[in-house]
């Protein structure tokens, strides 16, 4: 499960937009939101790698956001 909050919160801090990030990767943005609201399920590995590589998220961050644990 991806922890959507933790990511939109890393393009927040890093000044973009839901809209930059998905051209930044080739993805239409209407894709990227859904993505999102999907709770990150449907991410491809090149998506999330290009994700990371935009926001220039760190090692652990990517660990936290993309590999994150259900809550219970």
């Amino acid at each position: 499960m991806v922890d959507v909050e933790k990511l939109k919160s890393i393009i927040t801090q890093k000044g973009e937009s839901i809209e930059s990030v998905a051209s930044a990767v080739g993805m239409d943005k209407s894709t990227l939101y859904r993505r999102l609201m999907n709770r990150g399920e449907d991410f491809s590995i090149s998506e999330v790698t290009g994700i990371c590589t935009f926001l220039k998220i760190s090692q652990k961050d990517r660990k936290a956001i993309f590999f994150a644990s259900e809550s219970a």
